[in-house]
């Protein structure tokens, strides 16, 4: 019988598991307020990220502009913390302020961004660094 001696989590493997959890987003679904620019942004949405399929699900917030998405911080498992990412809409456009986060480890993540719906489109950037000198942007393309 062969022992393997168990694997060790690097910083680019931290980095990677990181980049992978973001991929995949999700939230609670609320029933939009009709005629407020949140609206057009609120649903599933099936696309692209850095070459991997995506899926970016946005629901109603607090009040017709104000919409959320979810995001999963954390370098490795054990450190893994579902957040909700506050969103504001403007006609066609989105803002995501800079909202600070800390993982489950203590790390912690300010996340920031914007996008736009063209048609049935949407186009999100995501920027996220953490007080461990990680940065990361990628932006999802995606269709409802």
């Amino acid at each position: 019988m062969s022992s393997h001696p168990p694997p060790i989590f690097t910083k680019s493997i931290a980095f990677g598991l990181l980049v992978v959890l973001s991929m995949s987003f999700s939230a609670c679904t609320k029933t939009p307020s009709n005629g407020n620019d949140g609206d057009k942004f609120i649903g599933r949405w099936t696309g692209v990220m850095a070459g991997t399929l995506a899926i970016v699900d946005i629901a109603a917030g607090g009040n017709g502009n104000a919409i959320t998405t979810s995001e999963i911080l954390g370098g490795t498992s054990n450190c893994i913390k579902p957040v909700v990412i506050n969103i504001t809409a403007s006609g066609n456009t989105i803002l995501i302020p800079a909202q600070n986060y800390i993982d489950a480890c203590g790390v912690t993540y300010v996340i920031t961004g914007s996008g736009y719906v063209d048609g049935n489109t949407l186009t999100l950037t995501k920027n996220i660094s953490t007080s461990t000198n990680t940065n990361i942007a990628y932006t999802f393309v995606g269709t409802k």
